[in-house]
């Protein structure tokens, strides 16, 4: 009898053929030839690649695996041994999951088509997965995927600006390698004898998985934890929780009618900049090992009114211009209700406007983003200018160079000042936000100095020395216009910035202090020396800021839920709520010592002892004291949630060519980035550009 290459009978045995290539190992043993055991574990795995259902599991733990070590390279300090406990559950599931699918495939060749479909969709949750483990340091859930559609015009821009461009040729090179190993493996399936258990080595390293997971000690640092987690087990997990429970009734304190005594003193004007995504430790107001030298807010603090312990409410901008402008708790959710026309509160700059003060918004970043001229129009400001209408040198998805606003603020001064009103700017920075892009100015600095900027952690620092200086050419302004001896200039950041410090990257999902903890510094006339102790909150902005203006007809401080710092400090026993923007990705509080954190998702809830832990790299169990802080903090939750109605969007038209149709939470504009919200423009109502728009120094593109 003649053997085959293949491994098939080739001659007849007794005279017959034998075709079926399962007779091999039955014949291999009679006949004293030796069973290899590579060639039955090569066999296993063709088959397994032959099998697209198996295949593509296989190919979801593999793109895990990736987006799981990029994370723990990313978590300073952390080896990359734990990446065997953070795949786990994840080997488990995909191998468990690839084993029943192609035993269905195989067997159930009607239902053929059902387990292969199945493994595409996991291998496209892995793979989407490992995407944003390397955009934002964490892995996705529901509300990840609800944000994503929401903004899903705006995930392209995100992605090409903050993806390695290395990443889109290595899926494409991936997903074409899949497709050859599969049609290679079918091809040499066929002189291969199949194996009667094929998915028995994956059953196999599934229930050592198995074990690890429900075994082995978990690491201590959340952020290791969290890696733990499956993201296919974690929409199903999502599923077990109770819907959230909301009963916002409106904001009591918007009724208040306190109002303060009558000042003494000459109505001062105004600038407050607000500094995006600008942590506390990255300013030279932190001491001498602050990563970015910031000379001109360290200046302004000097013999000043500064808090050194203020922490974001939640760390996204309109959640936190709302909470420091109207000194209400934003609401405690995703959904971005203060821009719903339902949801009314008195703020800042509308009380500023009632008491005669011209009030202005300007932004580098595009006013289109989560549709700042509803905002902003509801804030109470009488005129917004954003990158639309400035046209500033872009530098990404978001940003434009900060400067290219000193020129419209400028026009906008010339034609308010001359009846003698107070005016009331806002000045809303972007360039620090992701991705973090340098223009040319800070570029050519940082070579000329030699400063590192080859990091995105590297770059946002010099971003942040870039947004001290354009805080300097603010003040050179005022200067100008002879303004100022009589302004009181207040600068806050919003939040702050992760890069890994704690496995989380940018700020939305970030309450550790690098995302919450900011500057806040008020200079000018009148402005005493202070420093108060204590937690303080985005909550306290507003009472502060009116306890250090004493201006007659506005409210009093104590009409809002908050702190007025000017003439207290916080008491240890206060606790100044945290909450991610993604609610049950994490939340908690700060009272005293202790910073709780909460991440519902994941089921983790610990401590840091800021006193001895600053850091927050020693999570502690929750003592018994914080109990009733803790039933507290649902109470505060549920209160500031809204869960049955839908927004409410009413028409709006103002701000030069803003456009926000009733119904719509979409306002146009002619100038839009994106084609679907632009606006045809008559022809006849067209002027021509006002030179002051152009961006100084550098023609926007």
């Amino acid at each position: 009898m003649a053997l085959t290459p293949g491994g098939a009978t080739g001659r007849a045995l007794n005279g017959r053929r034998v075709h079926d290539r399962r007779a091999l190992p039955m014949l291999a043993a009679p006949m004293g030839l030796p069973a290899h055991p590579a060639r039955a574990l090569l066999a296993r795995l063709v088959h397994l690649a032959a099998t697209p259902s198996s295949l593509l599991c296989a190919a979801a733990l593999v793109v895990t695996a990736l987006g799981k070590l990029h994370a723990l390279l990313g978590i300073h300090g952390r080896p990359v041994g734990l990446l065997g406990w953070a795949l786990a559950e994840d080997a488990l599931f995909y191998l468990a999951a690839g084993a029943a699918l192609g035993f269905v495939e195989r067997r159930v060749p009607k239902l053929r088509l059902l387990p292969v479909a199945l493994a595409a969709g996991l291998f496209a949750l892995a793979a989407a997965n490992a995407v944003y483990l390397v955009v934002a340091g964490d892995q996705g859930g529901t509300s990840a995927v609800a944000a994503l559609w929401d903004r899903r015009r705006d995930v392209l821009d995100i992605l090409r600006h903050g993806i390695a461009p290395w990443i889109l040729p290595s899926v494409l090179l991936a997903a074409a390698a899949l497709v050859a190993m599969h049609l290679l493996a079918r091809r040499r399936a066929r002189t291969l004898p199949p194996p009667a258990r094929p998915h028995a080595g994956s059953l196999a390293v599934a229930a050592a998985a198995a074990a690890v997971v429900f075994f082995a000690p978990r690491p201590r640092d959340p952020a290791v934890r969290r890696l733990g987690r499956n993201v296919a087990l974690g929409f199903v997990r999502a599923l077990q929780h109770a819907p959230d429970r909301g009963t916002f009734a409106g904001y009591a304190e918007a009724d208040a009618d306190a109002v303060a005594p009558a000042g003494g003193g000459k109505r001062p004007h105004i600038v407050l900049v607000i500094l995006e995504s600008t942590r506390y430790d990255h300013t030279s107001l932190s001491g001498p090992d602050a990563k970015a030298r910031t000379p001109t807010l360290a200046h302004l603090a000097q013999g000043a009114f500064e808090v050194p312990v203020m922490r974001a409410v939640v760390p996204h901008t309109t959640k936190a211009l709302w909470t420091m402008l109207c000194g209400r708790l934003p609401l405690l959710q995703r959904e971005l209700w203060e821009l719903s026309g339902d949801v009314t509160a008195r703020c800042l700059p509308a009380m500023l406007r009632e008491a005669g003060y011209h009030t202005a918004f300007f932004q580098s970043a595009q006013g289109l983003f989560e549709q700042r001229a509803r905002l902003v129009h509801k804030l109470g400001y009488d005129h917004f200018q954003p990158w639309e209408d400035i046209r500033g040198f872009r530098l990404g998805y978001l940003a434009s160079d900060d400067v290219s606003m000193l020129r419209p603020l400028e026009a906008w001064l010339d034609r308010v000042r001359p009846d003698g009103a107070p005016v009331f700017v806002t000045l809303l920075t972007s360039s620090t936000h992701h991705p973090y892009k340098l223009p040319p100015r800070i570029q050519r600095r940082v070579e000329r100095e030699g400063l590192p900027h080859d990091t995105d952690a590297e770059r946002y620092a010099r971003l942040v020395e870039g947004e001290d200086e354009f805080l300097s050419r603010v003040l050179d302004v005022l200067d100008y216009h002879l303004m100022r001896d009589d302004t009181v200039i207040i600068a806050v950041g919003d939040h702050g910035e992760g890069f890994g410090d704690h496995g989380v990257m940018q700020h939305d999902q970030n309450i550790y202090e690098e995302g919450v903890r900011v500057p806040f510094v008020v200079h000018g006339p009148g402005i005493e020396a202070r420093r108060p102790r204590g937690n303080a909150s985005a909550l306290d902005f507003l009472p502060t800021i009116l306890g250090l203006l004493d201006l007659p007809g506005l409210p009093a401080p104590d009409a809002f839920p908050g702190l007025d710092l000017s003439a207290h400090d916080v008491p240890p026993d206060r606790p100044s709520w945290l909450s991610c923007w993604f609610a049950r990705r994490c939340r908690g509080f700060v009272v005293g010592r202790y910073k709780f954190m909460e991440e519902q998702e994941a089921g983790e809830r610990f401590v840091f002892d800021l006193t001895a832990d600053p850091d927050e790299r020693d999570p502690l169990p929750v003592p018994d004291e914080l109990a009733p802080v803790l039933s507290r903090m649902e109470a505060v939750f549920e209160r500031h949630r809204i869960t049955d109605r839908s927004m409410v969007h009413p028409a709006f038209r103002g701000y030069g060519l803003w456009w926000c149709p009733a119904g719509d939470d979409k306002c146009k504009h002619p100038r839009a980035r994106h084609p679907d919200f632009r606006y045809p423009l008559d022809p006849s109502a067209r002027r021509p550009r006002p030179p002051e728009l152009d961006q100084l120094g550098e023609r926007g593109r």
